[in-house]
């Protein structure tokens, strides 16, 4: 079970969760300045336009960092990145909030702690690309 998958992860990386639930959400630094956020979905699965196909998906993994509002470069840099024409380490949506912006990736219900490991692990590579890319 998903659940206890996380639980496993988060042991892994010295942290000790009582709860791991849709109000309960894991959030934790890498490197003192990358925060991830491990959560459940609002709905538990990715369903198509016309509702025909569903897909489990309950967990989306999300790397937030600041971008300035009026960081219009940044922002255009990261979208362009995640556009379905590249090819990333990861797949990942992009999403801005306030002066957050966040790259969101899914991880599946069959997820195991090691899976986990290795998104966040993808995702941060794909963060430090971009960053670099000039």
């Amino acid at each position: 079970m998903i659940q206890e998958e996380v639980k496993e992860f988060a042991s892994r990386i010295g942290v000790d969760i009582a709860e791991f639930d849709r109000e309960h959400p894991l959030c934790f630094r890498v490197d003192g300045a990358l925060d991830f956020c491990l959560e459940f979905r609002q709905n538990e699965e990715l369903v198509n336009e016309d509702g025909t196909v569903k897909v489990p998906v309950p967990l989306i993994l999300s790397l937030r960092f600041p971008v300035a509002g009026y960081d219009h470069a940044l922002l255009q840099k990261f979208l362009r990145h995640s556009s379905y024409e590249q090819v990333n380490t990861i797949s990942y949506t992009m999403g801005y909030s306030g002066e957050q912006a966040l790259m969101m990736t899914d991880i599946p219900v069959t997820a195991r702690a090691a899976d986990i490991e290795n998104a966040i692990i993808l995702l941060k590579r794909q963060y430090e690309e971009i960053m670099a890319d000039e």
